[in-house]
């Protein structure tokens, strides 16, 4: 009896998973070489309903991460409405096999530097079912620099299981982030040939990110099952 139980309720766990899955067309965007000459640069992001459930039409987006200079702003348009430095939860309504999207934005770049922002999208229905949209950029003076400092940089392998080999310029520094923009793990690579220990780390999409000077290198790693 007690393992028919487990087998219905993880019958239904799946059955709450299928029903409730909601995809952008891309998770990650980035563009390293933004001219700060620019007034602002955006990216527009297309989510799709895919639920089975004709009645999972009910989501809410929010921003989970954000990094920009002090004097930027950062701004979301969606259908309808544009939201400067948004804050809170926005709800909104999206039919079956219907198409929503979100422009993600930084503005006023007086000061060259970097900036990150991740939106998340939740079913209300089925809290479970999130997917993310991720902006990355890094506003320079093109004018007098017209190229970014290049370093050595590699990682391998990637899918990684549990070390992942680094090979940089000793001094840069790196940090590795989530799919929502939380660091785990960050530091200095002191040699030329590093190892990460990410065996700690779910299986699942992550992105390093490695500096050294004014040049900035991001790679997505997936971390794949033991």
């Amino acid at each position: 009896m007690k393992k028919l139980f487990l087998l219905s309720l993880s019958l239904f766990t799946v059955a709450i998973s299928c029903n409730g899955q909601i995809s952008f067309d891309i998770n990650y965007h980035e563009n390293l070489n933004v001219d700060s000459s620019q007034f602002d640069y955006e990216y527009k992001y297309f989510l799709t309903n895919n639920a089975v459930d004709p009645a999972d039409t009910l989501f809410q987006w929010t921003i989970t991460h954000k990094t920009k200079q002090k004097d930027w702003y950062d701004y979301v348009i969606v259908p309808l409405n544009s939201y400067e430095e948004p804050i809170d939860t926005y709800d909104f309504r999206l039919a079956s096999d219907s198409e929503w999207f979100a422009r993600l934005a930084f503005a006023n770049f007086t000061t060259p530097g970097y900036g990150r922002m991740t939106l998340k999208v939740t079913s209300k229905m089925h809290p479970n079912i999130w997917d993310t949209a991720t902006l990355v950029i890094h506003a320079r003076d093109l004018v007098s620099i017209e190229q970014p400092n290049e370093f050595d940089f590699d990682v391998y392998p990637n899918p990684v299981p549990d070390y992942l080999n680094v090979k940089s310029e000793p001094g840069a520094t790196y940090k590795l982030t989530n799919m929502l923009g939380n660091s785990l793990y960050e530091g200095t690579l002191y040699k030329r040939n590093n190892i990460l220990d990410v065996s700690d780390c779910t299986s699942g999409v992550y992105y390093l990110e490695v500096r050294k000077d004014n040049s900035t290198n991001v790679v997505k790693i997936l971390v794949g099952s033991r």
